[in-house]
């Protein structure tokens, strides 16, 4: 199912997760890619999944990616894509 948006918590930016990932000489850029995530995967319904191939729309690269599964907000799920932490427990 896809959704007209995303929830996103209001305190975000002083996330412990976020806090650490902007400490990264890459963090704000690899924050910049989790919350686009967040919208391409809200809005193609793929319940958290973002393929390898849809980094470059969201605005990252590998690199990048590999900073979010560093620090706990991203999952490598082994298929060649990456699962966004407690997709299911925070969205519709």
């Amino acid at each position: 199912m896809t959704l007209p948006w995303v929830r996103l918590d209001a305190n975000i930016a002083t996330h412990d997760k976020i806090l650490e990932l902007l400490a990264h000489r890459d963090g704000a850029k690899a924050f910049v890619l989790y919350v686009s995530a967040l919208g391409y995967t809200g809005g193609h319904g793929t319940d958290g999944h973002i393929p390898t191939y849809a980094l470059k729309v969201c605005h990252g690269t590998q690199r990048l990616a590999e900073l979010l599964i560093d620090t706990k907000l991203w999952i490598y799920n082994g298929d060649g894509g990456y699962l966004i932490h407690n997709w299911d427990r925070y969205q519709e």
